[in-house]
Protein backbone atom coordinates (compact mmCIF):
# COMPACT_ATOMS: atom_id res chain seq x y z
CA UNK A 1 0.00 0.00 0.00
CA UNK A 2 0.64 3.87 -0.47
CA UNK A 3 1.47 4.52 3.12
CA UNK A 4 3.47 1.12 3.82
CA UNK A 5 5.68 1.97 0.58
CA UNK A 6 6.25 5.64 2.05
CA UNK A 7 6.79 3.96 5.49
CA UNK A 8 9.35 1.67 4.05
CA UNK A 9 11.21 4.08 2.34
CA UNK A 10 11.59 6.36 5.04
CA UNK A 11 12.55 3.82 7.55
CA UNK A 12 15.04 2.60 5.40
CA UNK A 13 16.60 5.92 4.37
CA UNK A 14 16.34 7.25 8.00
CA UNK A 15 17.84 3.33 9.48
CA UNK A 16 15.02 2.37 11.27
CA UNK A 17 15.22 -1.44 12.55
CA UNK A 18 13.25 -3.63 10.90
CA UNK A 19 10.94 -4.59 14.15
CA UNK A 20 9.44 -0.83 13.64
CA UNK A 21 8.45 -0.97 10.11
CA UNK A 22 6.97 -4.56 10.84
CA UNK A 23 4.50 -2.40 13.50
CA UNK A 24 4.01 0.26 10.69
CA UNK A 25 2.80 -2.47 8.40
CA UNK A 26 0.64 -4.09 10.54
CA UNK A 27 -1.06 -0.63 12.42
CA UNK A 28 -1.68 1.21 9.26
CA UNK A 29 -4.13 -1.60 7.26
CA UNK A 30 -5.69 -2.42 11.19
CA UNK A 31 -7.13 1.86 10.75
CA UNK A 32 -7.96 1.37 7.47
CA UNK A 33 -10.53 -1.49 8.26
CA UNK A 34 -11.84 0.20 11.18
CA UNK A 35 -12.59 3.02 9.31
CA UNK A 36 -14.00 1.01 6.28
CA UNK A 37 -16.43 -0.99 8.57
CA UNK A 38 -17.32 2.40 10.76
CA UNK A 39 -18.63 3.84 6.92
CA UNK A 40 -20.70 0.39 6.57
CA UNK A 41 -22.66 0.55 9.64
CA UNK A 42 -23.56 4.14 9.02
CA UNK A 43 -24.91 3.25 5.76
CA UNK A 44 -26.74 0.39 7.46
CA UNK A 45 -28.29 2.80 10.06
CA UNK A 46 -29.49 5.66 7.46
CA UNK A 47 -31.31 2.97 5.17
CA UNK A 48 -33.28 1.44 8.29
CA UNK A 49 -33.82 4.78 8.91
CA UNK A 50 -35.70 5.52 5.83
CA UNK A 51 -37.85 2.33 6.29
CA UNK A 52 -38.92 3.51 9.41
CA UNK A 53 -40.82 6.66 8.35
CA UNK A 54 -44.12 6.09 8.99
CA UNK A 55 -46.60 7.65 6.14
CA UNK A 56 -49.06 9.78 7.91
CA UNK A 57 -50.42 8.30 11.61
CA UNK A 58 -51.39 10.98 13.66
CA UNK A 59 -50.87 10.96 17.87
CA UNK A 60 -53.72 9.40 19.76
CA UNK A 61 -53.86 10.59 23.37
CA UNK A 62 -54.94 8.16 26.15
CA UNK A 63 -58.15 9.32 27.28
CA UNK A 64 -58.68 10.21 31.22
CA UNK A 65 -60.36 7.90 33.30
CA UNK A 66 -63.53 10.73 33.57
CA UNK A 67 -64.53 10.60 29.96
CA UNK A 68 -64.87 6.88 28.33
CA UNK A 69 -65.83 6.98 24.58
CA UNK A 70 -68.75 4.28 23.34
CA UNK A 71 -67.00 1.49 21.20
CA UNK A 72 -69.96 0.82 19.65
CA UNK A 73 -70.42 4.62 17.95
CA UNK A 74 -70.26 4.39 14.60
CA UNK A 75 -68.96 7.60 13.23
CA UNK A 76 -66.06 9.07 10.31
CA UNK A 77 -63.72 9.66 12.73
CA UNK A 78 -63.88 6.32 14.76
CA UNK A 79 -63.48 4.30 11.10
CA UNK A 80 -60.17 6.35 10.80
CA UNK A 81 -58.74 5.51 13.93
CA UNK A 82 -59.63 1.75 13.18
CA UNK A 83 -58.40 1.72 10.02
CA UNK A 84 -55.53 3.21 10.92
CA UNK A 85 -54.92 0.84 13.70
CA UNK A 86 -55.33 -2.28 11.58
CA UNK A 87 -52.82 -1.17 9.37
CA UNK A 88 -50.21 0.10 11.88
CA UNK A 89 -50.85 -3.92 13.26
CA UNK A 90 -50.08 -5.32 10.18
CA UNK A 91 -46.52 -3.71 10.45
CA UNK A 92 -43.84 -6.07 12.51
CA UNK A 93 -43.57 -4.89 15.91
CA UNK A 94 -40.29 -3.56 15.30
CA UNK A 95 -41.57 -1.48 12.57
CA UNK A 96 -43.91 0.52 14.62
CA UNK A 97 -43.17 4.21 14.35
CA UNK A 98 -42.75 5.84 18.37
CA UNK A 99 -45.12 8.21 17.12
CA UNK A 100 -48.01 5.77 17.39
CA UNK A 101 -47.52 4.69 20.62
CA UNK A 102 -50.95 6.29 23.08
CA UNK A 103 -49.52 9.40 25.37
CA UNK A 104 -50.57 9.68 28.79
CA UNK A 105 -53.02 12.14 30.16
CA UNK A 106 -50.61 14.22 32.55
CA UNK A 107 -52.78 15.00 35.43
CA UNK A 108 -52.60 18.76 36.81
CA UNK A 109 -49.81 19.49 39.23
CA UNK A 110 -51.94 22.36 40.89
CA UNK A 111 -53.29 22.26 44.40
CA UNK A 112 -55.97 24.83 43.59
CA UNK A 113 -58.63 24.89 41.49
CA UNK A 114 -57.87 27.18 38.54
CA UNK A 115 -60.36 30.25 39.58
CA UNK A 116 -63.70 31.46 37.32
CA UNK A 117 -64.27 34.34 36.46
CA UNK A 118 -66.90 36.17 38.41
CA UNK A 119 -69.85 38.00 36.45
CA UNK A 120 -70.26 41.26 37.53
CA UNK A 121 -67.04 42.13 38.98
CA UNK A 122 -66.21 46.16 39.56
CA UNK A 123 -62.32 47.16 39.72
CA UNK A 124 -61.17 50.67 40.38
CA UNK A 125 -57.97 52.65 40.48
CA UNK A 126 -56.98 54.71 43.22
CA UNK A 127 -54.06 57.34 43.35
CA UNK A 128 -51.57 57.40 45.83
CA UNK A 129 -50.87 61.42 45.50
CA UNK A 130 -47.86 62.44 47.38
CA UNK A 131 -45.35 64.97 48.14
CA UNK A 132 -41.84 64.75 48.72
CA UNK A 133 -40.12 66.36 51.81
CA UNK A 134 -39.09 70.12 50.75
CA UNK A 135 -36.55 70.37 53.88
CA UNK A 136 -34.09 68.21 55.50
CA UNK A 137 -35.39 66.86 58.56
CA UNK A 138 -34.09 68.08 61.67
CA UNK A 139 -31.44 65.60 63.22
CA UNK A 140 -31.46 63.92 66.75
CA UNK A 141 -29.90 64.89 69.73
CA UNK A 142 -27.52 61.84 68.84
CA UNK A 143 -26.92 62.66 65.53
CA UNK A 144 -25.65 66.23 66.52
CA UNK A 145 -23.16 65.54 68.94
CA UNK A 146 -21.77 62.79 66.77
CA UNK A 147 -21.38 64.89 64.10
CA UNK A 148 -19.92 68.00 66.82
CA UNK A 149 -18.02 64.88 67.69
CA UNK A 150 -17.02 64.30 63.87
CA UNK A 151 -16.09 67.88 63.53
CA UNK A 152 -13.82 68.50 66.48
CA UNK A 153 -11.81 65.32 65.71
CA UNK A 154 -10.89 66.38 62.47
CA UNK A 155 -9.48 69.68 63.35
CA UNK A 156 -7.79 68.53 66.63
CA UNK A 157 -6.48 65.59 64.03
CA UNK A 158 -5.59 67.89 61.32
CA UNK A 159 -1.68 68.78 60.60
CA UNK A 160 -1.83 73.03 60.98
CA UNK A 161 -0.28 75.30 58.50
CA UNK A 162 2.27 77.54 59.92
CA UNK A 163 1.88 81.71 59.39
CA UNK A 164 5.33 81.77 57.65
CA UNK A 165 4.42 79.93 55.19
CA UNK A 166 1.67 82.54 53.76
CA UNK A 167 3.66 85.79 54.78
CA UNK A 168 7.24 86.56 55.55
CA UNK A 169 7.56 86.97 58.92
CA UNK A 170 7.82 90.90 60.36
CA UNK A 171 6.39 92.01 57.27
CA UNK A 172 2.87 94.36 57.51
CA UNK A 173 0.87 91.28 56.09
CA UNK A 174 1.78 89.17 58.96
CA UNK A 175 1.22 91.77 61.59
CA UNK A 176 -2.28 92.69 60.18
CA UNK A 177 -2.94 88.60 59.99
CA UNK A 178 -2.18 88.35 63.82
CA UNK A 179 -4.27 91.50 64.51
CA UNK A 180 -7.35 89.91 62.93
CA UNK A 181 -6.62 86.71 65.01
CA UNK A 182 -7.08 88.84 68.15
CA UNK A 183 -9.70 91.21 67.22
CA UNK A 184 -12.26 87.87 67.01
CA UNK A 185 -11.19 87.10 70.51
CA UNK A 186 -11.76 90.54 72.04
CA UNK A 187 -15.66 90.87 70.45
CA UNK A 188 -17.53 88.08 71.93
CA UNK A 189 -21.23 88.33 70.60
CA UNK A 190 -24.42 86.46 71.57
CA UNK A 191 -25.05 83.22 69.43
CA UNK A 192 -28.03 83.08 67.65
CA UNK A 193 -31.19 81.25 68.13
CA UNK A 194 -31.95 77.95 66.63
CA UNK A 195 -34.48 78.52 63.86
CA UNK A 196 -35.05 75.11 63.38
CA UNK A 197 -36.05 74.36 66.98
CA UNK A 198 -37.84 77.53 67.53
CA UNK A 199 -39.37 78.88 64.77
CA UNK A 200 -40.20 76.05 62.00
CA UNK A 201 -42.62 74.23 64.79
CA UNK A 202 -45.41 77.43 65.57
CA UNK A 203 -45.36 77.68 62.08
CA UNK A 204 -46.20 73.95 61.48
CA UNK A 205 -49.09 74.27 63.91
CA UNK A 206 -50.58 77.20 61.93
CA UNK A 207 -50.57 75.42 58.91
CA UNK A 208 -54.16 73.64 58.14
CA UNK A 209 -54.24 69.97 57.18
CA UNK A 210 -55.34 71.40 53.28
CA UNK A 211 -52.27 72.96 53.23
CA UNK A 212 -49.99 71.27 50.51
CA UNK A 213 -46.54 72.82 52.63
CA UNK A 214 -47.27 71.31 56.08
CA UNK A 215 -44.99 69.03 57.26
CA UNK A 216 -41.91 70.02 55.26
CA UNK A 217 -39.27 67.35 56.12
CA UNK A 218 -41.71 64.42 55.69
CA UNK A 219 -43.53 62.97 52.71
CA UNK A 220 -47.19 63.78 52.92
CA UNK A 221 -50.23 61.77 51.25
CA UNK A 222 -53.82 63.10 50.00
CA UNK A 223 -57.00 61.60 51.03
CA UNK A 224 -60.44 62.69 50.64
CA UNK A 225 -63.24 62.35 53.19
CA UNK A 226 -66.54 60.05 51.53
CA UNK A 227 -69.73 60.45 52.52
CA UNK A 228 -71.89 57.11 51.35
CA UNK A 229 -75.87 58.50 50.67
CA UNK A 230 -77.22 54.71 51.86
CA UNK A 231 -75.54 53.87 55.15
CA UNK A 232 -75.04 58.18 56.04
CA UNK A 233 -71.37 57.08 56.87
CA UNK A 234 -68.26 59.04 56.04
CA UNK A 235 -64.43 57.49 56.30
CA UNK A 236 -61.42 59.01 54.78
CA UNK A 237 -60.04 57.19 51.68
CA UNK A 238 -57.78 57.52 48.40
CA UNK A 239 -59.24 59.00 45.27
CA UNK A 240 -60.73 56.21 43.60
CA UNK A 241 -62.51 56.14 40.27
CA UNK A 242 -63.96 52.44 38.40
CA UNK A 243 -61.81 51.16 35.47
CA UNK A 244 -63.65 51.73 32.62
CA UNK A 245 -62.92 48.80 29.42
CA UNK A 246 -60.94 51.75 27.20
CA UNK A 247 -59.02 52.94 30.16
CA UNK A 248 -55.80 51.38 32.28
CA UNK A 249 -54.78 51.86 35.19
CA UNK A 250 -52.77 55.73 34.83
CA UNK A 251 -55.91 57.50 33.28
CA UNK A 252 -58.47 55.87 35.97
CA UNK A 253 -56.53 56.88 38.92
CA UNK A 254 -55.97 60.41 37.11
CA UNK A 255 -59.87 60.44 36.21
CA UNK A 256 -60.22 59.83 40.47
CA UNK A 257 -57.92 62.58 40.93
CA UNK A 258 -59.02 65.76 38.86
CA UNK A 259 -62.77 64.64 38.27
CA UNK A 260 -63.63 65.13 42.63
CA UNK A 261 -60.49 67.53 42.85
CA UNK A 262 -60.73 69.57 39.97
CA UNK A 263 -57.86 70.03 37.15
CA UNK A 264 -55.56 72.63 39.38
CA UNK A 265 -52.70 69.96 40.20
CA UNK A 266 -49.40 69.50 38.04
CA UNK A 267 -49.78 65.31 38.85
CA UNK A 268 -47.37 62.76 37.27
CA UNK A 269 -47.53 59.07 37.47
CA UNK A 270 -44.38 57.77 38.97
CA UNK A 271 -44.91 54.37 36.68
CA UNK A 272 -47.48 51.69 35.35
CA UNK A 273 -47.40 49.17 38.05
CA UNK A 274 -49.37 49.44 41.28
CA UNK A 275 -48.09 49.87 44.40
CA UNK A 276 -50.37 47.46 45.99
CA UNK A 277 -54.19 46.00 45.87
CA UNK A 278 -56.18 45.65 48.39
CA UNK A 279 -59.98 44.38 49.13
CA UNK A 280 -62.50 47.21 50.40
CA UNK A 281 -64.93 46.02 52.64
CA UNK A 282 -68.16 44.45 51.76
CA UNK A 283 -70.21 47.06 51.66
CA UNK A 284 -67.89 49.04 49.16
CA UNK A 285 -68.79 49.27 45.56
CA UNK A 286 -66.07 47.76 44.34
CA UNK A 287 -64.37 44.23 44.23
CA UNK A 288 -60.55 45.14 44.16
CA UNK A 289 -58.75 48.03 44.03
CA UNK A 290 -55.56 49.02 42.73
CA UNK A 291 -53.31 51.93 43.82
CA UNK A 292 -51.34 53.84 41.81
CA UNK A 293 -48.32 56.25 43.04
CA UNK A 294 -48.41 59.49 41.58
CA UNK A 295 -46.31 62.50 42.73
CA UNK A 296 -47.49 66.43 43.09
CA UNK A 297 -45.11 69.37 42.08
CA UNK A 298 -47.45 71.72 42.54
CA UNK A 299 -51.35 73.36 42.66
CA UNK A 300 -53.95 72.69 45.26
CA UNK A 301 -57.54 70.54 44.85
CA UNK A 302 -60.71 71.97 44.98
CA UNK A 303 -63.81 70.32 46.00
CA UNK A 304 -65.97 69.47 42.64
CA UNK A 305 -68.73 71.78 43.95
CA UNK A 306 -66.45 74.79 43.47
CA UNK A 307 -64.47 73.25 40.46
CA UNK A 308 -64.42 74.43 37.25
CA UNK A 309 -63.41 71.39 35.52
CA UNK A 310 -66.00 69.60 32.81
CA UNK A 311 -68.58 67.23 34.16
CA UNK A 312 -67.18 63.74 33.39
CA UNK A 313 -69.13 61.66 30.05
CA UNK A 314 -72.39 59.81 30.72
CA UNK A 315 -70.63 56.68 29.97
CA UNK A 316 -68.01 56.99 32.94
CA UNK A 317 -69.95 55.20 35.84
CA UNK A 318 -67.59 56.45 38.42
CA UNK A 319 -68.09 56.54 42.06
CA UNK A 320 -68.66 59.95 42.78
CA UNK A 321 -72.03 59.58 41.43
CA UNK A 322 -72.99 57.71 44.49
CA UNK A 323 -70.55 58.96 46.80
CA UNK A 324 -70.09 62.81 47.77
CA UNK A 325 -66.39 64.00 48.42
CA UNK A 326 -67.09 65.93 51.65
CA UNK A 327 -63.41 66.98 52.49
CA UNK A 328 -59.53 66.53 51.50
CA UNK A 329 -56.80 66.58 53.60
CA UNK A 330 -53.11 65.89 53.10
CA UNK A 331 -51.73 63.33 56.16
CA UNK A 332 -48.30 62.25 57.28
CA UNK A 333 -47.58 58.22 58.01
CA UNK A 334 -48.56 58.41 61.11
CA UNK A 335 -52.09 59.91 60.89
CA UNK A 336 -53.44 57.87 58.16
CA UNK A 337 -52.80 55.03 60.36
CA UNK A 338 -55.29 56.86 62.89
CA UNK A 339 -57.85 57.83 60.07
CA UNK A 340 -58.02 54.95 57.68
CA UNK A 341 -59.28 51.78 57.81
CA UNK A 342 -57.45 48.95 59.07
CA UNK A 343 -57.75 47.27 55.59
CA UNK A 344 -56.72 49.76 53.69
CA UNK A 345 -54.29 50.83 56.18
CA UNK A 346 -52.71 47.12 55.89
CA UNK A 347 -52.00 47.53 52.35
CA UNK A 348 -50.88 50.63 52.02
CA UNK A 349 -48.11 50.26 54.95
CA UNK A 350 -45.68 48.27 53.12
CA UNK A 351 -45.43 51.19 50.19
CA UNK A 352 -45.76 54.31 52.43
CA UNK A 353 -42.70 56.37 53.45
CA UNK A 354 -42.27 58.42 56.99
Amino acid sequence: MYYVSRAENHGASSGRPALLDRFVDWKIPRMLLRNKLNQILAENLLATRRCWAPPSYTISRASSTDTHSDPSSSSPAASSSSSSSSSLSDLPPHTHPASTRLLPVRPSTSKHPRPSPKENTTLAAAALLSRSPLLLRPLTEFEDAYYQYQRELNLALAKPVRPSFFFRPGSHAAKAFDLSLKSSQAIHLPSAPDLDSSASQPTQQKLSLQNLEREPHRSIYLFVKLLDPQSQKSQWQLPTSQILPTDNLTQASLRAVHSGLGPNMDIWSIGKVPATVYTPSPGSSFDKVWVMPQRILRGKPVLSSSSSSPPPPPSSTTDQSKIQIQDFAWFTTDEIREKVDQGLWDALEPVLRS
